[in-house]
């Protein structure tokens, strides 16, 4: 540590300052969403719903208790992801468009997990999908592999080796030499891919971690 105080001084700052920034210029909410996992490219739009009326007849009135805000994402065709509710509420949308990641991720993230486990030997107990912020995935001792949603944000033979690299934890629960001789060997070019990894971590959507404001109509 500190051998690396002026690197770790750094870092900090720089994240502080992204934290003020975001704080002053809150990202606003996507007008697409482009998922590099899968190739897909989705426009989405906002629309007000019954959801929205019903929320600002409770707020009108003396005493009147203003009900949660609740907004929903759905697929449509022509690659359309339409939000109804609360669309004004920047708060209820960001969730929606979480929600619906999370489950486009399963969609796609745990079919692709099996069948890189069968095509190499592999065997684990199940698989989830959460969203989490520091995270790419895990694998518990019980053979539990967790997915990071945000996965479908990196290109395709990057979720691969996480998905790889999981997969090894089976049969080695470290990052032991052994553990990375194993994992080069179902995926020779793994220093490139985690490399590009990290850097993908730092080109996320803003919206994702920040509470995003509404676009100007």
């Amino acid at each position: 540590m500190e051998s690396r105080r002026a690197w770790v001084a750094r870092a900090t700052a720089g994240v502080e300052e992204k934290r003020r920034y975001l704080e002053q210029r809150p990202p606003p909410l996507p007008d697409s969403i482009v998922l590099p996992a899968v190739g897909t490219t989705w426009v989405v739009e906002y629309r007000p719903g019954r959801g929205s009326d019903r929320a600002a007849a409770g707020a009108r009135g003396r005493g009147a208790i203003r009900m949660a805000a609740t907004a929903v994402a759905r697929e449509r065709t022509g690659g359309r992801i339409v939000v109804t509710g609360d669309v004004a509420d920047p708060s209820a949308c960001r969730a929606a468009l979480c929600r619906w990641l999370r489950r486009k991720a399963r969609k796609e993230l745990a079919p692709r997990l099996a069948g890189l486990a069968l095509r190499h030997g592999f065997e684990y107990r199940r698989v989830s999908v959460r969203q989490q912020r520091t995270r790419w995935a895990s694998c518990s001792r019980r053979g539990t592999i967790s997915l990071n949603a945000r996965l479908l944000f990196v290109p395709p033979e990057v979720v691969d080796y996480v998905l790889l690299h999981e997969l090894c934890h089976t049969r080695e629960l470290n990052h032991s030499r052994r553990f990375w001789t194993q994992l080069e060997a179902y995926d020779p070019a793994y220093r490139a891919h985690k490399k590009e990894l990290r850097a993908a971590g730092v080109s996320l959507p803003a919206w994702l971690d920040h509470e995003p404001r509404r676009s100007a109509p």
